[in-house]
């Protein structure tokens, strides 16, 4: 988890004296405002201890997934420290898990503000809002994180292949979401579904939304694509080594699109249109399922941050 700052009871600021409309400032004004800063050390100094017993107190519940109790914690923390990014990173994994997406996406916001450069701020919000329903705000924190790996803002950033971008359940079962940062390889993959055992957290099988070199050259040569286009295919691997396929799209579907298909071959059991087992191969036709079941938003498998 993220530490608390020692500066962080007042901010980032820089403590100097600032113009005003480009005039300087007086000497008067200038030992005015150093009096004010040394006040504020002063008191600064005596509320730290108070915001890291709070912030290791949230800590300790967020390890017995006590969430809604750690985010008290954090909060409080907060009303002292407005700026602390280890109590907003945490109080908004702690609102996230407890499935208080509003407020998991106000702290991460004001993360973002204090911290331009924070990429897991931005990965937060993309959850946070997926699971509002706002796409506007999701897809606009899902280009930042895209914009802020190719700027190279971080270096753990850059050396990430992929990004989590939503979970959630069908018929009991969990499922995590992966995006990838680039289109690369001869096996490319855009997108990632972990679908978990039930009632455990190993991963069961998984489907992919891929776009293969040797399927797009062979679609190429058909004719059944034109230049510049891509074809897609949605996969599901068993971990047995048994693969099926449920479908091609010419070009990249949207995400909302690949989501709908897997929620219902999940919960309907839609057949595939190939399929291989280890040692063979098998062709059956794709049923068309045409209603989307319920679904619901459930807590993703984070863990809390140190500074």
């Amino acid at each position: 988890m993220r530490a608390p700052l020692s500066r962080k009871p007042f901010g980032d600021y820089l403590l100097v004296p600032r113009a005003v409309a480009g005039k300087p400032v007086s000497t008067v004004a200038a030992l005015v405002f150093l009096a004010v800063v040394l006040l504020a050390t002063a008191l600064g100094g005596r509320e730290q201890p108070q915001v890291d017993a709070l912030f290791e107190e949230g800590q300790r519940l967020m390890d017995t997934k006590n969430y809604s109790e750690a985010l008290k914690k954090f909060q409080a923390a907060l009303a002292i420290s407005p700026d602390g990014t280890g109590s907003l990173y945490n109080g908004g994994l702690a609102a996230y898990l407890n499935g208080d997406f509003k407020t998991a996406a106000q702290l991460c916001e004001r993360l973002a503000q204090v911290d331009p450069n924070d990429w897991e701020a931005q990965a937060k919000l993309i959850q946070a809002y997926q699971a509002l329903g706002d796409q506007a705000a999701r897809d606009r924190h899902r280009d930042r994180l895209f914009a802020m790996r190719r700027t190279k803002v971080s270096k753990e950033l850059a050396k990430q292949d992929s990004c989590r971008r939503d979970q959630f359940e069908v018929s009991g079962r969990k499922v995590l979401v992966f995006e990838n940062f680039e289109l690369k390889g001869d096996r490319a993959v855009v997108y990632t579904f972990i679908v978990t055992k039930q009632g455990n957290p190993e991963e069961d099988y998984h489907f992919s939304l891929g776009s293969y070199d040797v399927t797009n050259k062979a679609a190429h040569e058909l004719g059944e694509i034109d230049r510049g286009d891509r074809l897609f295919h949605l996969d599901r691997y068993s971990r047995g080594g048994s693969h099926a396929t449920f479908g091609f799209f010419k070009n990249a579907p949207s995400y909302e699109t690949v989501r709908e298909r897997v929620m219902k071959i999940m919960s309907e059991g839609g057949q595939p249109s190939s399929g291989s087992e280890p040692g063979s191969s098998k062709t059956t036709p794709l049923s068309e399922p045409t209603a989307l079941p319920d679904s619901k938003i459930v807590t993703p498998l984070s863990v809390p941050r140190g500074g």
